[in-house]
């Protein structure tokens, strides 16, 4: 690849320091929300099995009181089961609380119905753990003499406490040290304040090793600008143009150059498909790191495996990073452990960020802080980071946006010109790509494979339903086309070589995929268990070989809520690009095509021109 420098196509105007103000303020922001979050979440309920169920929220559903000490200490222990020691207890395994949490702790009794009645809920930080005992220190009360009486009153006479996660600040630390550390180089591009390099040697210390991919021009083209690049590169992988596969090329060839490499992402489950792919314990594929690092020796690792649910990485990387490895693979916010392992933040060459639209800039910093070179890998016309302190989804927010989609794009600060687009799509039917092509693609895609159809089935049909929505808090469900969706979906299975485990449903809304899934599980269905079932969102990242969308909106208002606005579009493109063979798109079509921006109307046609129509 010929000498190049990308200089800015626009600029952020801002200085470092006010840039790294901003950075902050916004950790602050999340970390303030998601307090406000779980408290409403204790303070709303006190049956323990709700908060039990949350796992998106520590909880010890109970605590006995042991000591107390110096006023504002108190210590508990939590119960240990009958075939159980103390040294046998591991609290943050069991419970999700963790030292230096920030929690929330009140008092309970047991009425004659055996309900609980609690006390006041009390703020309070976790000094330690040691085995089944857990101290809290009332912090907030220290100089506050009346109310921390009442408290010691409350929490002594009544004995025993349940405890809730307030905050793990553990996160937010580590981001705020990210900003910090991030160097003055990274900012300088971040803003839009320097022009980025293409010089790296790479492309000509190492050799091609997956040959099919550099048959096709833009990924030759994208892997060899990676290479290259010497500050940071982008990589846009539409849905099913294998960049988990050019991410993994990428890997092989940075290591034969002699690099070291961080990969990561913003879940473990991203970080968990690089590494294994589809594999099974049985049978490793051929596509994944992990048959690379075991065939060529790449030595990998999985850093903080203990929080990976993949029963693959527990066996084969239970050891975690040690400092001697090649390739390092963690989630964004894990990574940061990494730099108190040996050689620190002289350990990476390349940091290859992957779902990189997905991840905030706050969370970036962390692998971009620990490698001179960044390679981020996404795609902006999916749906962008996931966030607490922002319910109404502005996407124009700076805090919000991803450094993929700030720095990338039409409306990046330098443009297509810092990347590639991978323009060959191998998952979808070509009449399921079709209108993702040409309404988030401008037509650019193009089908790599042909893809059978579903028996004789359609690739693509809407199916309309004259139902009505009801609301449950902000979300939003629908009865009749619950029960319109859960029929198709028997037929599917009774009338196809379609297996359970190939068929995805997904809802608009949480309210209607919670729904969907009782009825799913109550129906009299062979391995109903067995089929994914979830929020448009929760899907980003997987395929199946059929989807059933519900829309679930229905009403006379037009009122299509985040179908329409903030990243309507883009949540649209995500759950209409997980289909393989078939998608079926359930909603009433009277409301669906109101859509001020005409999004609807023009799916509508498209499934006319190419599909089926169900009225």
């Amino acid at each position: 690849m010929n000498t190049q420098q990308v200089s800015p196509q626009n600029s952020d105007d801002s200085d470092r320091k006010t840039y790294r103000r901003s950075l902050k303020l916004f950790v602050s922001a999340e970390a303030e929300a998601d307090r406000e979050d779980n408290r409403e979440k204790f303070e709303k309920n006190t049956n323990p099995q709700i908060l039990e169920s949350d796992n998106d929220i520590g909880y010890v559903p109970e605590a006995l009181l042991t000591r107390t000490f110096k006023r504002i200490f108190f210590a508990f222990q939590v119960p240990i089961g009958d075939h159980e020691k103390y040294d046998d207890v591991n609290i943050p395994e069991r419970y999700g609380i963790y030292p230096e949490n920030e929690v929330l702790v009140r008092s309970f009794e047991l009425n004659e119905n055996g309900d609980r009645e609690t006390g006041n809920t009390y703020e309070a930080i976790v000094p330690d753990i040691t085995k089944a005992s857990i101290s809290v220190s009332l912090h907030k009360l220290g100089n506050s003499g009346e109310q921390l009486e009442q408290a010691r009153e409350e929490i002594v006479d009544g004995e025993q406490v349940d405890i809730g996660e307030l905050l793990n600040r553990t996160p937010y630390d580590r981001e705020t040290r990210g900003i910090n550390v991030l160097s003055d180089e990274y900012c300088d591009i971040l803003l839009g304040n320097r022009e980025v390099s293409f010089e790296a040697k790479t492309v000509t210390q190492s050799s091609q090793k997956d040959n099919p991919l550099y048959e096709n021009e833009p990924q030759r083209i994208g892997i060899e600008k990676a290479l290259s690049a010497e500050d940071i590169a982008c990589l846009q992988g539409p849905p099913g143009t294998g960049k988990t596969r050019v991410i993994i090329e990428l890997v092989r060839r940075f290591v034969e150059a002699g690099k070291r490499v961080l990969v990561t992402a913003e879940t473990n489950q991203a970080v968990d498909n690089i590494l294994f792919g589809d594999s099974s314990e049985q049978d490793i594929s051929d596509t994944c790191l992990h048959y690379y690092d075991r065939v060529e020796g790449l030595n990998a690792a999985r850093a903080n495996p203990d929080a990976s649910d993949n029963r693959l990485v527990h066996q084969l990387y239970r050891e975690g990073a040690t400092g001697r490895e090649h390739v390092v693979l963690a989630t964004n916010n894990s990574a940061a452990a990494l730099d108190s392992t040996p050689l620190g933040k002289e350990w990476f060459d390349v940091a290859i960020i992957d779902e990189a639209t997905q991840t905030t800039q706050t969370s970036a910093v962390i692998p971009m802080s620990l490698a001179s070179t960044t390679i981020l890998v996404g795609d902006h016309k999916q749906l962008g980071p996931e966030r607490s302190s922002d319910p109404v989804e502005d996407e124009e927010v700076p805090g919000h946006v991803s450094p993929f989609t700030r720095l990338y794009g039409e409306d990046g600060l330098y443009g297509s010109d810092l990347g590639m687009m991978f323009d060959t799509q191998y998952r979808m039917h070509e009449d399921i790509a079709a209108f993702p092509n040409q309404e988030f693609y401008d037509g650019r895609l193009q089908n790599g494979a042909e893809i059978e159809t579903l028996g004789k089935m359609s690739p693509i049909l809407v199916c309309h339903v004259d139902g009505l929505e009801e609301r449950d808090g902000t979300s939003r469900y629908n009865t009749q086309e619950i029960d319109e969706v859960v029929e198709y979906a028997t037929r599917l299975l009774r009338h196809t070589d379609l297996e359970p485990g190939d068929l995805g449903i997904a809802a608009a809304y949480r309210a209607q995929a919670d729904r969907l899934e009782g009825r799913v599980e109550a129906h009299d269905m062979e391995n109903s268990g067995e089929i994914e079932i979830s929020t448009f969102d929760a899907f980003q990242g997987s395929e199946r070989e059929a989807m059933i969308l519900s829309f679930t909106v229905s009403n006379d208002r037009g009122n299509l809520g985040f179908l329409s606005d903030g990243q309507g579009a883009r949540r649209l493109n995500v759950a209409m690009t997980r289909a393989q063979r078939h998608l079926a798109l359930f909603g009433d079509w009277d409301t669906l095509r109101t859509d001020p921006h005409g999004r609807f109307e023009r799916l509508y046609q498209t499934v006319e021109d190419r599909g089926k129509i169900i009225e």
